[in-house]
């Protein structure tokens, strides 16, 4: 399988490696910055912490980390990306960028381990890469990642089964994939005195109104308190301190 023309681009401060094609987070990397409201977030949850782990579950080409790791860069970045390109286009970046703090790793996240075999984007027509879902029900209703290319093995892992310590932050962005990493994370949340959590959980999509409300009762039921801002919400827990709040 042959891939679209590669180039870099950047400021200087920060550099990318993306696609010569008209992605959205591309698109967005291209112009200056990809949900700028996460890094506002982040900063807001992350300041005055000390050294420890932000994991990026559903990291794409790093958008989200990169520009974290170069701000807060005594933490440590974990992130998980399960489409083999953009794994290799995420590493890229990570070199690209002299991240020495930040690790990347080409799995899926989930409640349980296994293999499942799925089929990629055509990365030389989608236009929506990030809109990947390995959610079967997700890649039945309103899938905006349109494209078919080849099918690939994908390895999933639990958030448990790694034993991670000391974690700051966890940002899950997986497609509809997010109560099932979060309950795959049970006791990696308990074990860190529940750290705060930024996730989505679409409001437009109405055939995901009852998954929704799943999922924000999961975290309701852990003790989590939401801040939702549009698609993205934001959970504390007061176990892990003082509530933050700030208007965006």
């Amino acid at each position: 399988m042959s891939l679209p023309k590669a180039y870099v681009v950047g400021d200087g401060k920060l550099q990318y490696i993306i696609f010569d094609k008209p992605d959205i987070v591309t698109n967005g990397v291209r112009t200056g910055g990809y949900e700028p409201e996460l890094q506002e977030f982040s900063k807001h949850l992350l300041d005055g912490k000390e050294p420890g782990f932000v994991l990026d579950i559903g990291a794409n080409m790093g958008s989200y980390t990169i520009p974290l790791a170069k701000k807060f860069p005594q933490h440590t970045y974990l992130c998980f990306e399960p489409q083999r390109v953009i794994y290799y286009q995420l590493c890229g970046n990570i070199v690209l960028n002299s991240l020495a703090n930040t690790a990347a790793y080409p799995l899926a996240v989930s409640n349980k381990a296994g293999v499942i075999n799925v089929d990629m984007p055509d990365y030389f027509k989608e236009t929506n890469i990030g809109a990947f879902s390995l959610d079967a029900e997700v890649r039945m209703n309103q899938y905006e990642c349109h494209t078919i290319g080849n099918k690939e093995r994908v390895e999933m892992v639990t958030l448990d089964s790694l034993e991670i310590p000391n974690i700051r932050l966890i940002k899950i962005d997986v497609e509809g994939m997010e109560l099932a990493v979060l309950q795959g994370a049970a006791e990696t949340l308990s074990n860190n005195n529940f750290p705060p959590v930024i996730f989505e959980a679409w409001t437009w999509k109405t055939w995901y109104k009852e998954r929704r409300i799943q999922l924000l009762d999961y975290m309701h039921s852990l003790g989590y308190k939401i801040h939702t801002y549009g698609e993205n919400n934001v959970a504390q827990h007061p176990d892990y301190g003082p509530i933050k709040k700030w208007t965006y």
